[in-house]
């Protein structure tokens, strides 16, 4: 099956000059529900990966808000906030280890990306201020959690393992494994119900018993665009 367009439609609807508002209520922004750390980390993440490929001034801003939201959120003393609201107020006196470790993960990223020095610069910064913490991380991120709903997440966690596998083994199964799990997204799912939504760009939030969650939300449409990206970096691998 041929893969869509890589399309940053509805990530660019979710974002505001702020960050990358957390949920939609269908695929319009719902301001109400605010802000997170976490998704900005992981578009921003989007966003470097993107650049690469095609570099273009329009996702150079969108790297600019995300980067902008990581410092904004981060505390004196190193740790970041998670939660903003709508009104540029912060919701908790201090984000969890997940948080922080995406917020780290998405600096490095920055740091060893194909941007300007000063981004580069501005990252280590703030990658240095929070890294001091890691020490004091109590636990892994517990995401093998029982889920009833089929999430987004879940796919691309496997999207990014059997990419990171056929990298490190160029063997053809975990090439095909890949494949096999963003599928998920295009409707090879148990309710054989396609998640993409190829008119915005966008990824509803999930399957539940009833269905498919309509709302389209940053945390799905940016696991979307991870994975999507994963392929699009694996197919440019096997072409040289």
């Amino acid at each position: 099956m041929k893969l869509p367009p890589i399309k940053l439609d509805h990530l660019k609807t979710l974002t505001d000059d702020t960050g990358v508002l957390q949920h939609a209520k269908y695929s319009t922004p719902k301001r109400s529900e605010g802000y997170t750390t976490d998704d900005n980390a992981r578009a921003l993440i989007v966003c470097i990966r993107h650049h690469r490929l095609h570099c273009n001034h329009e996702t150079e801003k969108l790297i600019d808000v995300y980067l902008s939201f990581l410092l904004h959120m981060q505390r004196l003393d190193g740790k970041l906030h998670n939660l903003l609201s709508y009104a540029r107020r912060f919701q908790d006196k201090v984000g969890s280890e997940d948080c922080m470790g995406r917020a780290l993960w998405a600096c490095g990223y920055t740091m060893n990306s194909n941007l300007s020095e000063e981004k580069k610069r501005l990252s280590k910064e703030i990658f240095d201020q929070g890294f001091k913490w890691v020490s004091n991380f109590k636990s892994l991120r517990s995401i093998a959690k029982a889920l009833y709903d089929q999430q987004p997440l879940e796919a691309e966690c496997m999207v990014q393992a059997a990419t990171t596998a056929f990298r490190v083994t160029r063997k053809e199964k975990y090439h095909k494994t890949a494949h096999i799990a963003f599928h998920w997204f295009l409707g090879k799912n148990s309710q054989n119900l396609e998640v993409y939504d190829p008119k915005t760009g966008g990824c509803y939030d999930g399957i539940t018993p009833q269905g498919v969650n309509l709302n389209q939300g940053a945390e799905s449409t940016i696991c979307y665009l991870l994975a999507r990206l994963e392929l699009e970096n694996i197919r440019l691998i096997e072409t040289i």
